[in-house]
Formats: C-alpha cells, sequence, structure tokens
C-alpha cells in the first residue's frame, strides 16, 4: 500500500497547478500578514482571515483538484487495469487518492502556519510563541471539519471521473457557494441552518479566535452566538464524511472500466 501511495504522489510530480495551488498558500500568508501590519489588527487576526480564506475557500478547491488531477492521470495513461493486476481491491485504490489530497491539505496548512508564525512574529506586536498550540490546533481542526463537510464533492468526481472539465466545474461551484454561505453567515441568517460546511465554521470559529485578549462584551457575545453545539455539531460531521465517503468507495468499486 505504501508503493502505491508513493505512485499516487509521481502522478503529480509533473502537474503545475499542484505547484500553484500549494505555493497559494505562501502568497495568502503574506497578503494577509501585510494587511495586519498596515491596519495594526492582532495576531488573531491574522489567523482568522488565514483560516477563513484558506481552509473554508483554497483547501477545499486543493482537495477537489488533487483528486480530479489523480483521477484523470489514471484516466489518460490507462494505468487502472495494470494496478488491478495485483492482489488489491479496487475501493481501496479510491481510499488512497483520498488520502493523497488529504495529505496536500496537511501540508498547505503546515506551510501556512510556518508562514504566519514567521509575519506575527517578526512584525506583529501581541505574537506569542504561547500562541502556537492553539494555532495549530485551530489550523488543524478546520482543515479536518472542512474536509469532512466538503467530502460530498467527492460523489460528483467519483461519478463524473471520465468527465474531467464538468466535474471540475461543478465541485469549485459548490466550493463557492459554501465559501459564501460562510463568509455571510449572519447576514444570510444562515444560523438557523445545519449545512455541514456552517457546522464546521461555527463548531470550530472559538478555537480560530487563538486569543480572547481585549476582547470587548460585543466581540465575546459575537462568539457566543456563532457556537454550535459540539455533540451534535461532530455528529454531523461525520455522519456527512461517513455516509459521503461510504457512497463514493461503493460507487467506484462498481464502475466499468
Amino acid at each position: 500500500m505504501l508503493k502505491l501511495y508513493f505512485n499516487e504522489i509521481k502522478k503529480l510530480k509533473r502537474k503545475k497547478l499542484v505547484r500553484i495551488l500549494c505555493s497559494v498558500s505562501i502568497i495568502v500568508s503574506i497578503f494577509w500578514t501585510v494587511f495586519c501590519i498596515r491596519d495594526s489588527l492582532p495576531y488573531r487576526s491574522l489567523i482568522g482571515l488565514t483560516i477563513l480564506i484558506g481552509n473554508f475557500l483554497i483547501l477545499p478547491c486543493l482537495f477537489s483538484m488533487i483528486l480530479l488531477l489523480l483521477f484523470q492521470v489514471e484516466e489518460e495513461n490507462g494505468t487502472l487495469k495494470n494496478i488491478l493486476t495485483i492482489p488489491i481491491v479496487k475501493w481501496k485504490l479510491c481510499a488512497l487518492k483520498l488520502f493523497t489530497s488529504f495529505t496536500f491539505v496537511i501540508a498547505y496548512n503546515c506551510i501556512t502556519m510556518v508562514c504566519t508564525t514567521i509575519g506575527g512574529s517578526l512584525f506583529l506586536k501581541d505574537f506569542s510563541f504561547s500562541y502556537m498550540g492553539r494555532t495549530l490546533l485551530a489550523y488543524m481542526s478546520t482543515a479536518l471539519a472542512v474536509v469532512a463537510a466538503t467530502i460530498p464533492a467527492v460523489l460528483v468526481i467519483i461519478v463524473l471521473r471520465k468527465r474531467f472539465i464538468l466535474s471540475m466545474i461543478l465541485v469549485n461551484c459548490m466550493t463557492v457557494i459554501h465559501f459564501l454561505f460562510v463568509w455571510q453567515v449572519t447576514m444570510f441568517n444562515n444560523l438557523n441552518l445545519s449545512l455541514p460546511i456552517l457546522v464546521a465554521y461555527r463548531l470550530t470559529y472559538p478555537l480560530q479566535v487563538i486569543s480572547f485578549k481585549n476582547f470587548t462584551a460585543q466581540m465575546i457575545e459575537g462568539v457566543k452566538i456563532l457556537y454550535y453545539p459540539t455533540g451534535i455539531g461532530i455528529g454531523i460531521l461525520l455522519g456527512t464524511l461517513v455516509i459521503s465517503t461510504g457512497l463514493a468507495l461503493l460507487i467506484y468499486q462498481h464502475q466499468e472500466e
């Protein structure tokens, strides 16, 4: 299995899109660091902004595009039939592609954290290395929550895996719509909705704040309004993840080559 995993990584080695998507994490971090310096915003604002734009907009695109590329390369090279000559169940290959895509999600967040740490330590006065544990928790928890919330897009990719352009358009449209729901969560009166992506945002928002130092009563009230019950929220995200992934693996297992 490990050899197959590295083979999946090699498939992406020559894809320029992968390098572009990965470099976006550095660009986004630098942009928001400069923005926070210009407006004298605290470190928590830098983390909040990079998570909002990075994990709720860029990350779903990164995850889905990596997965799409893996299937596209497989279709272009016709390698699936050769792989299936070895004793491996077909659905495990799909699971391996999902894991490979998730690897890039983790890498994206690690790069972003390194960049925000460097920018925060050099230019933001309220930065403290004591925030590192909470920052890591914020990045990784939101990454996990977002992947779980957007995993239904995998169903689109699997069903339309031989129609790369159409699946790419549909998945990216889903990502943009999800981001708009999150970005305007209060303006659209979305607090009454329990969409997985909104649950992911509201469930992890207190972690994204990093520090409540110098918070006004109104700001604290805003955090309370966004709060979502932990048990119910985790249940919704796990249910979305398990059902969507299970259906995707089942469909892929029975698809004709």
